[in-house]
């Protein structure tokens, strides 16, 4: 952790209690208060190769939770995750993406209170028969949220795709190219 002049605020805290295996990609976000939470890829947890973890930090840098699954329910690997939250501090918002027998993008909502939360998952690409992957996400100040990824469609090229979410988690339009130029890869 750091000051907001660039000095280190303690010592070095350890996130994951797991340490066999191997935990990949952190992401954080932080609360204007200072509590954090911490998310990472772990192929220790469960028998279906990568999942996701995450824990939750006060602002003095102390776990308010333990180290845990999200996404506990879903067979495929799960790869890649970010992480971000609402201006408000209500919630966490998580991405990720899925492998195995077809690709995907998930995406779940973590509420910010000490301890696990209350997390509310849901699908935003399912079972496509083309590659998608590098998830993104971000809120504005009521929880509003817009998911983006990269997808490799049929023609070899590649898109961003996206997705918005109300502060409900509510889906509020169909998937969306962000990209003009689909003649070259964007990344």
């Amino acid at each position: 952790r750091y000051t907001a002049g660039g000095t280190t605020a303690g010592s070095a805290t350890l996130v994951n209690t797991t340490t066999s295996g191997n935990q990949r990609f952190p992401d954080v976000a932080m609360k204007s208060t200072g509590e954090f939470m911490v998310v990472w890829m772990d192929d220790a947890k469960d028998s279906d190769g990568w999942s996701i973890c995450y824990r939750k930090f006060s602002s003095a840098g102390g776990a308010v939770s333990d180290e845990l699954n999200l996404a506990t329910a879903d067979t495929r690997q799960k790869k890649f995750p970010r992480v971000t939250i609402s201006g408000n501090d209500a919630a966490y918002y998580v991405t990720w993406a899925t492998t195995g027998s077809d690709y995907g993008i998930r995406a779940a909502k973590v509420t910010s209170e000490s301890g696990a939360g209350t997390v509310t998952a849901t699908d935003v690409v399912t079972a496509s028969s083309f590659f998608v992957n590098n998830p993104v996400i971000g809120a504005d100040q009521d929880g509003n949220t817009v998911i983006a990824w990269q997808y490799f469609g049929a023609a070899g090229y590649s898109d961003i795709k996206g997705r918005r979410y109300n502060s409900s988690w509510v889906l509020q339009d169909s998937e969306f190219t962000a990209n003009t130029d689909d003649s070259n890869h964007q990344t």
